[in-house]
């Protein structure tokens, strides 16, 4: 499968539970975190540094606008402006390497 198709068919994002809810986020499942939510999480967390479940937590607790507003300024290249990938701490635009935390 093309890398670019895994957020399209993602089970987490399609996740049924959540469509049968007026929830937009995770943490409002009463069965959260899930076990795929913790799979991925705990590959996130290995992988690039970052866990999603501390994430939707912190979105519980400070709301979505704050937490972007975060997530802004840390995925943001100090070098030109343009956004950090999580999965590669590179720059999109210049190739400004971040180092992991």
């Amino acid at each position: 499968m093309p890398e670019n198709t895994h957020c399209i068919v993602c089970r987490i994002k399609n996740c049924e539970e959540l469509k049968k809810t007026s929830a937009n986020y995770c943490f409002s499942c009463k069965g959260f975190p899930c076990a795929r939510l913790k799979q991925l999480d705990k590959r996130y967390r290995t992988k690039y540094g970052m866990s999603m479940i501390d994430n939707l937590k912190r979105i519980k607790e400070t709301g979505i606008d704050n937490f972007m507003v975060i997530e802004n300024e840390k995925w943001t290249c100090e070098k030109c402006g343009d956004i950090i990938c999580v999965h590669t701490w590179k720059c999109t635009k210049c190739g400004y390497q971040v180092k992991l935390p």
